[in-house]
């Protein structure tokens, strides 16, 4: 099917800490026939572009990347398969403190 969207999840856990740099990891998987190993994974941060990771054969992500507001940082995940198709995360919230 050329309309139906890849799968993203963040599987790194929300998290509160004073550390700006953190990792953040997840999965994606194809909703259809499309290819989606080998395709980039934009990690936005509150709507700003933080950081991108390349989706490994069996599926997964990482990227490290530093969060640069105090507060909350809504981080989601976005990737276009190989039909063109994009699917995002549910955002992940980190709150970062006083560093």
């Amino acid at each position: 099917m050329a309309n139906v969207l890849p799968i993203v999840t963040i599987t790194s856990p929300a998290e509160a800490s004073t550390v700006a740099n953190q990792t953040i990891t997840g999965t994606v998987s194809s909703g259809g026939a499309a290819a989606v190993v080998g395709q980039t994974v934009t990690l936005t941060d509150n709507g700003t572009t933080i950081g991108t990771a390349v989706v490994q054969a069996d599926g997964s992500f990482s990227a490290s990347v530093t969060l640069t507001n105090q507060g909350t940082n809504a981080i989601v995940a976005t990737v276009t398969d190989s039909y063109g198709n994009t699917g995002t995360s549910a955002a992940v919230v980190d709150t970062l403190g006083n560093v």
